[in-house]
């Protein structure tokens, strides 16, 4: 069984409130710019916390909000319900300077943990190509090969993108040309489709981190979230 489902987030916020935080002085060194994606299927929002203070709010499932600036080095990260206080993720991440990162909080709530992503903010120097990440959050589909091909390509006929990809995993970015693609994932070394996703178009210059998730009706479904452009 496969979903065809695809959602796309953008540079906007589109659920929560972000504050910026680590305003004071200091180079571009000094600076992270963070995000965060709920990816815990039992909590349909959560709040997201550094070092105490909020810095998404009532994210909701397969959401991502906005890049925000903070502070760079040794962060205290937590993670609550939105509908309580009980902190179900606690622990220190390490922001480094001058780059994007992506937190994604994956799995249960009683089993959490917090896929860290350095994101690529330069687009690839090959004229029309773009750069795409996979990411595996859903438990549901665990290890599987990563198809990245053109409409109606039978599956038969090329490789993989991506191989055993496992959950809770991040491929590198793929350099590749412009274009519609559909993004299947099947068990590793074989040919059936356990997610279907898009079709999704990507322009030239721009980088997508694609992001593999339970849907909360059935089956799979996956999330695009924009790196660059």
């Amino acid at each position: 069984m496969y979903t065809r489902l695809t959602k796309s987030v953008g540079l906007f916020t589109l659920c929560g409130t972000i504050l910026l935080l680590g305003c004071g002085g200091g180079g571009t060194g000094d600076k992270t710019h963070f995000r965060a994606m709920n990816e815990v299927p039992d909590e349909s929002t959560i709040n997201v916390i550094l070092d105490g203070s909020s810095v998404a709010s009532s994210l909701a499932y397969g959401f991502a909000n906005d890049y925000a600036e903070t502070k760079s080095g040794s962060r205290h990260l937590q993670v609550q319900p939105t509908s309580s206080s009980t902190i179900f993720l606690d622990q220190t991440i390490n922001l480094a300077g001058g780059t994007n990162t992506t937190v994604i909080v994956a799995n249960s709530s009683s089993s959490s943990s917090a896929i860290m992503l350095t994101d690529d903010s330069t687009a690839s120097t090959t004229t029309g190509n773009i750069k795409l990440r996979i990411v595996n959050a859903s438990s549901g589909i665990g290890t599987a090969d990563v198809y990245v091909v053109a409409p109606n390509t039978n599956l038969n006929n090329v490789t993989p993108s991506v191989t055993s990809l496992g959950f809770e995993s991040a491929s590198a970015y793929l350099d590749i040309g412009a274009g519609t693609y559909n993004i299947v994932f099947t068990p590793p070394g074989s040919k059936f489709a356990i997610l279907f996703g898009g079709p999704v178009t990507f322009n030239a210059g721009q980088n997508r981190t694609i992001v593999a998730q339970n849907s909360l009706s059935g089956g799979f479904a996956i999330t695009t979230l924009n790196d660059l452009n």
